[in-house]
């Protein structure tokens, strides 16, 4: 049950992070996502989640006292995140979104 916990809070917190990332490029940058709003959240929970199991170990050393107690490394989804987010712009070709 311990484990299931923590799988349910990593999760919460890596939608959390998504939703903040996509939010960031489609409302307050006003760029035109593939899918919206809804499309880069996917996108960036997707990136989210492979930055922080891939950069893990890369920012480990930062990180230490999150770790120990088997939380998500925040500082790793989010460079994973935007990382993948700018690259997902980039590919739309960094349009503005129109209307509101």
């Amino acid at each position: 049950m311990d484990k299931f916990i923590k799988i349910f809070i990593s999760a919460i917190i890596y939608i959390a992070i998504a939703a903040i990332i996509s939010w960031y490029y489609y409302s307050y940058k006003k760029k035109d996502l593939l899918g919206g709003f809804i499309g880069g959240l996917l996108v960036a929970f997707v990136s989210a989640v492979l930055g922080g199991e891939l950069l893990n170990t890369v920012v480990r050393w930062i990180m230490r006292q999150m770790l120990d107690n088997g939380f998500v490394n925040i500082v790793a989804a989010l460079v994973g995140g935007l990382i993948t987010m700018y690259i997902f712009n980039k590919i739309n070709h960094d349009r503005n979104r129109s209307g509101f």
